[in-house]
């Protein structure tokens, strides 16, 4: 039941197996290094707009407005 033949291909399919999976891991953690330089060194060449948020200001206080009158209205009414 036991056949050495057969237990050494399973090994070798194995180490191989993770040897690929292995490979293939590290190349992508090279790949994304090289990847985030690239987009560092264009991110320093033309800098991305950044809108400022006066809109979003004035929102909010239009929404404490909002629930000002809201509890307003529920306190007359109760």
């Amino acid at each position: 039941m036991l056949n050495a033949q057969l237990w050494l291909q399973g090994g070798t399919t194995v180490l191989i197996g993770m040897s690929v999976v292995f490979s293939f891991l590290i190349i992508t953690i090279f790949a994304i290094t090289i990847m985030a330089k690239i987009v560092a060194f264009i991110d320093k060449i033309c800098p991305p707009v950044i809108e400022e948020a006066k809109t979003k200001a004035k929102a909010k206080t239009t929404d404490e407005a909002d629930i000002a009158l809201a509890v307003l209205i529920a306190q007359k009414q109760g």
